[in-house]
């Protein structure tokens, strides 16, 4: 359900987001 690269970014920046909590975690 891709409809424009702005979506594209918006999840990069919350797997982004995401990576950085689970090295929190770590």
């Amino acid at each position: 359900r891709l409809k424009s690269s702005r979506d594209l970014e918006k999840t990069n920046g919350v797997i982004e987001q995401r990576g950085e909590m689970q090295e929190i975690e770590r």
